[in-house]
């Protein structure tokens, strides 16, 4: 394996690697962009004697990875899917499988899924229905819920 080859491949596994330390979800379309010109050298070897050619379109590839590609998996790699699709949770009824008290959280059963919920008023009881208001704005992954009452809706 040729310096270029090697380089390339160490480059795309630091930049790789690099994405689990530095926030901001960029690292990560300079490593893909970096893997892809190993991939490129690997095919055409004749390509390793242009160095200026491969930063060149290692650049081109990272600027253009990023544009159209960092907006749309950001949420995705960056844990938000669980907001953006809260509005569709809101509304929908969970078992309670552990007591949610007014100074404790408890544990709901929502989609196959144990989350943590606070109650939003009073006390709920483990084998009741809650129903979902929101998310907690300070812990991500805790629902805010409320006693469902069956008679008048929730």
């Amino acid at each position: 394996m040729d310096k270029f080859k090697i380089f390339w491949l160490a480059c795309s596994i630091l930049l790789l690697l690099g994405e689990i330390i530095v926030p901001g979800f960029i690292l990560f379309f300079f490593g893909v962009a970096a893997l892809i010109i190993f991939g490129i050298l690997w095919i055409f070897p004749d390509f390793s004697e242009m160095f200026w050619l491969q930063l060149l379109l290692w650049i081109s590839l990272s600027v253009v990875l990023v544009f159209f590609l960092r907006k749309r998996f950001s949420g995705t790699f960056q844990g938000r899917m669980f907001r953006s699709e809260m509005e569709d949770f809101v509304g929908h009824h969970a078992k309670v499988i552990a007591d949610i008290l007014p100074d404790k959280p408890g544990r709901i059963k929502y989609r196959g899924t144990s989350w943590q919920a606070i109650s939003e008023e009073g006390e709920i009881k483990a084998g009741e229905t809650a129903s979902l208001i929101a998310k907690s704005d300070e812990e991500s992954m805790t629902f805010i819920v409320k006693k469902y009452n069956s008679i008048g809706g929730s």
